[in-house]
């Protein structure tokens, strides 16, 4: 009886290590990923950087956006006042040549895409125009000025004043693809930046 109860004394022993008084009182030591300080503050810092990076790609490339086409707007309209200033003061339109004169000197600017001095009755006097299968005359001039709808064009018009009265309108129109160029490398160059805001955040 005595070797028969020595020989079940491991197989108890075993099982009362295995019941669930120990395994309950071992379970609330193992760790819980989401329950440690490092890991929360990991995933703080992790939606802090995230949110960061998302706000410098969400407002920096279109404010640059604005300010290159708004110092572009500003450019031509300052190119517009002084061509017709010049048309007026050099001729009537009567001579057109003069008016010529002054559309190709302002045609070095690289934005220029068209210039047109038109009569009181709409009719073309002088013209320049580097893409006339893209800008037709006279369809151009019934387009609202400003900025184009498709942001593609700026179109100035100054009226022509001669001797005090007005004696026609200037119709200019300045490309906007440079101002495209510049959003779509400041969009790479901020997109890159906060790339590197976010892992060197991490």
């Amino acid at each position: 009886m005595v070797r028969v109860g020595h020989r079940h004394r491991p197989f108890l022993h075993i099982h009362a290590l295995s019941g669930p008084g120990i395994i309950g009182r071992l379970a609330p030591t193992i760790p819980r990923p989401l329950r440690s300080i490092r890991a929360k503050l990991t995933v703080f810092t992790f939606g802090l950087m995230a949110a960061i990076s998302l706000s410098i790609f969400m407002f920096f490339p279109p404010r640059m956006e604005r300010q290159a086409e708004s110092a572009l707007v500003d450019k031509a309209a300052s190119i517009a006042d002084m061509t017709a200033f010049a048309i007026g003061s050099s001729t009537d339109l009567h001579d057109p040549g003069e008016a010529l004169i002054i559309l190709n000197g302002a045609a070095q600017i690289d934005d220029l895409v068209y210039s047109y001095v038109t009569d009181l009755e709409g009719q073309v006097v002088a013209e320049f125009n580097r893409m006339p299968d893209v800008y037709v005359v006279p369809g151009e001039f019934r387009m609202p000025g400003g900025i184009s709808g498709d942001r593609t064009v700026y179109r100035a018009r100054r009226s022509v004043i001669a001797r005090g009265r007005t004696v026609g309108t200037l119709h200019m129109g300045f490309s906007l693809d440079r101002v495209a160029t510049i959003a779509m490398r400041s969009r790479l160059m901020i997109a890159v930046a906060s790339i590197l805001v976010f892992v060197l955040g991490l």
